[in-house]
């Protein structure tokens, strides 16, 4: 249908046959609700079955996608109604003077759906007052503190906020766009991502956009990805705490992996990516790691909270054996157990970059504690560990204090939340004493007594000052005040 560029098309597409759940070509009453949501309209089940009825010219009670098509296009006449009505009587002229159909049209009331065409004269005041709150100062490109009448109509009217953006975008002084927390869609995302790729400038200015907290799925960010291939600027992206992957239930079933293999491939600039929290599973993760393996640009990668499992660490050793550039991953938070654990430290092994690495709440036992150690032992890059809330016990304690023991380069590491004991929280403090390159140490919760607590005040005489110890305990006899007890929060700020 020309009445719709290619892209405003497959996005279109890409929703009708998100929710043709059984693929027979067709969207019932219920679906057409959903549907017609995520593309920014909102009706009732009464509103809906009359628009079934009205442009159901098969008679089969459902509709095939030109027929939602149609009720699309005629959604998107009414919006910009206004506009098209050149002689002021109301009628709505197309391209070549001819009438154009809107849903009004067709028997059914817009304003008795919530909608309302606003005066030309309230939009330009709405832009004025955008503008103002959005380029005053320093301040990000940021629209998440405006008024709510504003943020209803930027949500509301797709027209409106690409025209609204189309001014505002190119004014862009800094180098910062912050849409987070802001009730950004896919819609929404996909007219932000088109009004920069259309402007060079523009695109060669950003050096970093948020959109965390939002409500964007993969349809939204393959546009945006795609749009930052060819981007010589854009370093940092943060689109946490949204549903982008494979495994949400949201329409967006595909997930974001063959778009970020894309991205990586072609992307020489981006250095951080944020996507935690998006339902990212290990078909994702699978192209993920296959295009970090052809990228030389990434230095931050975090998934942590996400649906990868033990499937993914072979996937993450082979990134780690073969990419020479990332120097933070986290993987915390995931369903990797002692099998994907094992994989990922047995990756670590070969890897002489990565500095910082996160596994925490992983399920991973006193098997994988063991292997921790070793890697510590060996690697000669890792600067920070976190194997945090998982079910480490003594010997993997012990292996780990082993580890430290040998290693020069090693700052800090979180062992907090697992029950070591006090034998295995011991040998670690002795490890802590001769090892002079730990600045932080957290064992808060890890099942310590008196054994550890009794060895923690000779490591305290010899590195006072070197080292921050986080600990669990409920006094501590502290060689600085005799047989004085003193609390815990005395304790940490003398450690600190």
């Amino acid at each position: 249908m020309d009445k719709f560029e290619p892209d405003q098309l497959e996005e279109i597409k890409d929703v009708f046959n998100s929710y043709d759940t059984n693929g027979d070509g067709t969207m019932d009453k219920n679906e057409l609700i959903e549907a017609l949501s995520k593309l920014g309209h909102d009706f009732n089940d009464e509103e809906a079955k009359k628009m079934i009825d009205d442009l159901d010219h098969d008679g089969s009670g459902t509709l095939d996608f030109d027929e939602f098509l149609e009720i699309f296009a005629a959604l998107q006449n009414d919006e910009v109604a206004e506009e098209l009505d050149g002689d002021g009587e109301g009628g709505q002229d197309g391209k070549d003077g001819e009438s154009v159909e809107s849903y009004d049209e067709v028997g059914y009331d817009t304003d008795e759906a919530g909608f309302e065409s606003d005066e030309a004269s309230q939009n330009e005041q709405d832009v004025e007052e955008l503008e103002l709150f959005t380029f005053k100062g320093e301040d990000p490109l940021d629209i998440q503190n405006s008024d709510n009448a504003i943020l209803s109509e930027v949500q509301h009217g797709n027209d409106f906020f690409a025209t609204t953006m189309r001014k505002m975008l190119p004014k862009l002084q800094n180098t910062v766009v912050d849409f987070h927390h802001s009730q950004m869609t896919d819609k929404l995302l996909v007219a932000v991502a088109t009004i920069i790729d259309s402007d060079t400038n523009l695109k060669d200015k950003i050096e970093e956009i948020n959109l965390s907290r939002n409500f964007i799925t993969s349809v939204g960010a393959e546009k945006l990805f795609k749009c930052m291939t060819s981007s010589h600027t854009i370093l940092k992206v943060d689109i946490s705490s949204n549903t982008v992957g494979h495994k949400s239930s949201h329409l967006a079933s595909h997930g974001i992996g063959p778009t970020l293999h894309n991205l990586f491939c072609k992307s020489r600039c981006l250095r951080e990516l944020h996507l935690a929290s998006n339902s990212i599973g290990d078909a994702d993760m699978k192209w993920i790691a296959d295009g970090l393996c052809e990228n030389f640009a990434l230095q931050v990668l975090n998934l942590w909270d996400n649906d990868i499992t033990w499937k993914s660490g072979e996937y993450i050793k082979h990134l780690l054996t073969t990419n020479g550039d990332l120097r933070e991953l986290n993987v915390g938070w995931n369903k990797l157990s002692n099998k994907g654990t094992m994989a990922v430290l047995d990756g670590l092994k070969s890897n002489n970059v990565l500095k910082k690495i996160t596994l925490a709440w992983n399920g991973i036992t006193d098997k994988g504690g063991i292997a921790v150690g070793e890697v510590i032992h060996g690697n000669t890059s890792l600067e920070e560990i976190d194997v945090s809330h998982n079910r480490i016990l003594k010997d993997g304690a012990v292996k780990i204090g082993d580890g430290i023991m040998s290693n020069a380069v090693i700052k800090k590491v979180n062992l907090s939340h697992n029950p070591i004991g006090d034998a295995g929280v011991t040998s670690i403090i002795k490890a802590l004493r001769d090892n002079s390159s730990v600045e932080v140490m957290d064992m808060q919760s890890c099942q310590s007594g008196d054994g550890a607590n009794e060895e923690l005040a000779e490591t305290i005489k010899k590195r006072r000052n070197q080292l921050k110890i986080l600990f669990s305990f409920s006094s501590l006899p502290n060689p600085d005040f005799g047989n004085e007890k003193v609390d815990v929060a005395d304790t940490k700020r003398e450690k600190q």
